[in-house]
């Protein structure tokens, strides 16, 4: 995705001798390439430490093992036969879209999977995030049959969970009536509970979240 402005500062020496092209590049096909990805992840790495004075190896410890667990796991869905697409852009529908971490399909099975690094294990079995996603995915696969759902991540092996197409458009149901009521600014309502709102943002101005308590939901991991 194109993130820079139409008179990017990386691009001056060319705009600044060609006006132009300014304008003309912006709708021009995105290329990049392994070197370009790698300097972004290199300015995000050094823009972290910084901001939180940490050494690279202190700020990243376990990251490449992690990393590496990820990659191991999604090439063991992947065959000469299969189509993998990789922080895959999906639409849902209005209001949702997001961004899955790697997707798998081979000759009608749909796999959505998403990486999870931290210490409290995630499910996949009933995972909205995931079930969203899929439906998003199945997008881009018209022809899928069957959705497998898996959660990659270190501390939680072998947390996968099958569902079908059918149950998916049951849930897509749910999601777009409860989406509706979200964005209805005149008639929100709240329905707080501690594992809902451990992770919300608005959680220190919301009044039901006060009234409710504060306590975490999670158990914590050895």
């Amino acid at each position: 995705m194109r993130n820079h402005a139409t008179l990017s500062p990386s691009g001056a020496d060319r705009w600044l001798e060609c006006p132009m092209s300014a304008t003309a590049t912006v709708d021009a096909p995105y290329t990049t390439s392994v070197h370009a990805e790698v300097g972004t992840v290199t300015h995000l790495v050094g823009e972290l430490a910084l901001k939180y004075n940490k050494t690279v190896s202190e700020l990243f410890s376990g990251l490449l093992y992690n990393a590496e667990q990820y990659i191991n796991y999604v090439r063991e869905y992947e065959t000469s036969t299969s189509e993998s697409l990789y922080e895959a852009k999906v639409k849902i529908f209005k209001g949702c879209w997001g961004t899955c971490d790697a997707l798998v399909y081979d000759k009608g099975h749909l796999h959505v999977i998403d990486l999870k690094s931290g210490k409290v294990p995630v499910k996949a079995k009933g995972n909205a995030q995931l079930m969203l996603y899929a439906l998003g995915a199945m997008k881009l696969f018209p022809d899928t049959k069957k959705v497998t759902l898996h959660i990659a991540q270190p501390r939680a092996k072998d947390n996968m969970w099958d569902i079908s197409v059918g149950e998916l458009r049951l849930f897509q149901k749910f999601a777009k009536k409860s989406g509706k009521k979200a964005l209805d600014a005149e008639n929100l309502e709240a329905n707080p509970s501690n594992s809902r709102c451990w992770y919300c943002p608005a959680k220190d101005k919301c009044e039901a979240y006060q009234h409710d308590g504060k306590q975490s939901p999670f158990k914590k991991v050895k």
